[in-house]
């Protein structure tokens, strides 16, 4: 479980920092072509995210994942997908 644990601070980590540097990540990906690969990369991940927390069982932690995964449909939505 603690590595399980390690793994996804590590993921919230680095969805705080794309958050934090979102105009950077879309300046980026200034092609739409890159953008639409993005976009169904991050859709195909939220979908696995999604039933990760439904199976967290720690209400605190589950709680950080949700906003976790409010962000990453935010970054989602502000790439246009």
């Amino acid at each position: 479980m603690g590595t399980k644990l390690q793994a996804e601070r590590q993921r919230l980590l680095i969805i705080s920092f794309v958050f934090e540097h979102a105009s950077a990540v879309a300046a980026a990906f200034q092609s739409q072509k890159d953008k639409k690969i993005l976009v169904e990369a991050l859709h195909t991940y939220l979908g696995e995210f999604r039933r990760e927390v439904a199976g967290t069982e720690n209400p605190d932690f589950r709680h950080d994942l949700e906003k976790s995964r409010v962000v990453l449909e935010r970054i989602v939505m502000a790439l246009g997908g």
